[in-house]
């Protein structure tokens, strides 16, 4: 079955020793949250958004949030790129929905500070600031200790824009530093 196949995905992940699972998430029209790198299917000309397909019409190479958490075995943490309101509030019904344990290893990454700071009061998952340093108007010090003020866990850069000062100083605010790699810019 195709659809094991993208599960088998994650089995292999973790039985190679990975810590932690990362991906876009986004929601399909019947309000499913799904796992993909775009917010859509398809090459060019036959280009489909997930927003406009059930869960069911989704092809296997896009996995439901909910069958990775129906195989979350409690051994790794879930980060989790989420853009807008809509699809946070999806994420957590789901996770509290068939693995409320798994809360406790959620990771909720957003470039948006204000998202992340309403979305604190709502759950104990650790948050994640992805936006740029250098698009905010302040220093970076300023910017951390924004963040820290906010109760935002981490703060997640391409890893270029990572030197060792910027990450003693995050560590300094008792943030996670997160570095991405080439192929998340």
């Amino acid at each position: 079955d195709d659809a094991l196949d993208s599960i088998g995905l994650v089995d292999r992940a973790r039985l190679l020793g990975a810590s932690g699972l990362d991906s876009p998430v986004w929601v399909s029209a019947d309000g499913q949250p799904v796992l993909n790198g775009r917010d859509h299917v398809g090459s060019r000309f036959r280009r489909r958004p997930l927003a406009g397909l059930p869960g069911a019409e989704l092809p296997a190479s896009v996995v439901l949030l909910s069958e990775v958490l129906g195989r979350w075995d409690g051994g790794c943490d879930l980060l989790l790129d989420v853009s807008e309101h809509a699809i946070f509030d999806a994420v957590l019904r789901t996770v509290r929905q068939v693995a409320p344990e798994a809360e406790a290893r959620l990771w909720v990454a957003s470039p948006t500070v204000e998202h992340l700071s309403a979305w604190r009061e709502q759950t104990g998952a650790k948050l994640v600031a992805t936006a740029r340093l250098s698009s905010v108007a302040v220093s970076s010090e300023q910017a951390i200790h924004q963040l820290t003020s906010r109760s935002i866990d981490a703060v997640c850069l391409p890893h270029r824009d990572w030197s060792p000062g910027l990450i003693a100083l995050t560590h300094r605010f008792g943030r996670w530093a997160l570095a991405r790699g080439p192929e998340h810019e």
